[in-house]
């Protein structure tokens, strides 16, 4: 009887601890794996396309090293350094560790918002 207990509560910790690995794994969603400073759909609220909205793009040996998305007032910038957002309601300014995946991220961001405002991207 002693050992039917003690694998029913074996079983049963192995079952608890499992659950408990599984929500800390499904806990760790995009939100750790984002932009700090914005996302393309607040960028997307933010900027209004118009004629002077500017998105340009500057690589390094294919490395892409800052993404700029300019309307003449707001801006919101990455570089491999760190993310910016100047706006009539935000300034927000966070730097990045070195070597850390943060400038992609904010990359991706950006670009997507070019993408949804219709505005060409320039490389430099």
């Amino acid at each position: 009887m002693d050992l039917l207990l003690v694998m029913i509560i074996m079983f049963t910790f192995k079952n608890t601890f499992s659950m408990f690995i599984m929500a800390i794994f499904l806990s760790i969603n995009n939100n750790v794996l984002a932009c700090q400073c914005f996302n393309s759909f607040f960028l997307n609220s933010i900027f209004s396309n118009n004629q002077k909205m500017t998105c340009s793009l500057s690589t390094d040996y294919g490395r892409v090293v800052r993404v700029s998305l300019s309307d003449g007032r707001n801006s919101a910038v990455s570089s491999i350094y760190g993310c910016s957002l100047n706006s009539v309601s935000s300034n927000i300014h966070r730097d990045f560790f070195y070597y850390s995946n943060d400038n992609e991220l904010c990359v991706e961001e950006i670009l997507n918002a070019c993408r949804m405002l219709n505005i060409e991207i320039y490389s430099y």
